[in-house]
């Protein structure tokens, strides 16, 4: 803990008050003195405590305060269980009407729906995508966009946030508010956030999205599902494999996976997969053949074949 004070009233016989609490209920506190005449960035040493096992995850909030003034700070603190392991590297969880297959094919992913089957789809690509990230853009993508161009400096992402469905049954286990909060963000630092503009109804709503700045305004999604035939598909474009071993990720997971084997998994909302196709699928390209002052390249996009010829 520390406490950083520019005040011109000196601090003398003050102490940091920290509590601990659930649902208003305090289950732990403690009070450290503060060095007299602290200014300045002035370190107060670590905290311990033993937080409740609830047997589920669940959220606490730590407060810290100054005795006798208005300086107050207050974090959210979320808590997982240890013993959350969900194995995403097996075909299948679950058992009987509840079984969901796992998947990196897009097209292994389409032939399991044709069969009725619940998918959970994990493309390690999206061909049409942005790269997730956690922080928001500045006030004026396009401005500092053009800046960057012009000192020949990376340029950002420009996405805003993400937009949750708090209250969705798939993050039961992984409480959130409706905007990103820290434990999403390793979950959004290895995502493909999927461009999926003209892919759905307008009306339709991911789990999670993640916010497009005004000039590209695409719908980027990382989180949803959908029927498609007599099956049901749950697509998630973050790369939980990468990450797999941290609390946060297996809690998500655990959540995701309670979901989809459960009675509940049943979205009303229908995908179309030739939609989907062009946003998860790369056209490949492929030399076959040189001619005299010229290169003769192939467009492969199954089922049609392009033929594009360019100068050497």
């Amino acid at each position: 803990m520390a406490i950083r004070y520019y005040q011109p009233k000196a601090l003398v016989g003050q102490n940091l008050h920290w509590t601990l609490t659930w649902q208003e209920e305090v289950f732990a506190e403690r009070s450290v003195a503060i060095p007299d005449n602290t200014h300045g960035l002035q370190k107060l040493g670590a905290m311990k405590v033993t937080l409740p096992d609830r047997g589920k995850a669940y959220t606490c909030k730590l407060t810290l305060s100054v005795d006798g003034s208005t300086m107050k700070n207050t974090y959210e603190l979320y808590v997982y269980p240890q013993d959350n392991v969900q194995n995403l590297s097996v075909p299948t969880i679950g058992e009987g009407e509840h079984l969901v297959c796992l998947t990196k094919d897009f097209y292994e992913a389409k032939e399991l729906l044709a069969q009725g089957k619940h998918v959970l789809y994990l493309p390690e690509e999206v061909a049409e995508s942005l790269e997730g990230f956690y922080c928001t853009d500045f006030w004026c993508y396009p401005m500092f966009r053009d800046i960057c161009n012009w000192m020949k400096k990376p340029v950002a992402v420009g996405t805003m946030g993400l937009l949750i469905q708090k209250n969705h049954p798939a993050l039961r286990e992984f409480q959130s508010h409706k905007y990103a909060t820290p434990q999403w963000y390793q979950l959004v630092s290895h995502s493909n956030c999927a461009i999926l503009d003209d892919a759905t109804e307008k009306s339709y709503r991911p789990i999670v999205q993640m916010v497009d700045n005004f000039e590209r305004n695409h719908k980027l999604w990382l989180l949803f599902e959908g029927k498609v035939g007599t099956g049901t598909l749950m697509v998630c474009t973050m790369r939980l494999s990468e990450i797999q071993e941290r609390s946060e990720v297996k809690q998500f997971t655990k959540s995701l996976i309670s979901y989809m084997t459960s009675e509940e998994f049943s979205p009303e909302q229908v995908l179309d997969m030739e939609k989907l196709e062009k946003t998860f699928i790369k056209v490949r390209k492929k030399k076959i053949g040189r001619e005299t002052g010229m290169a003769r390249t192939a467009v492969c996009s199954l089922p049609i074949l392009y033929e594009v010829f360019q100068k050497y």
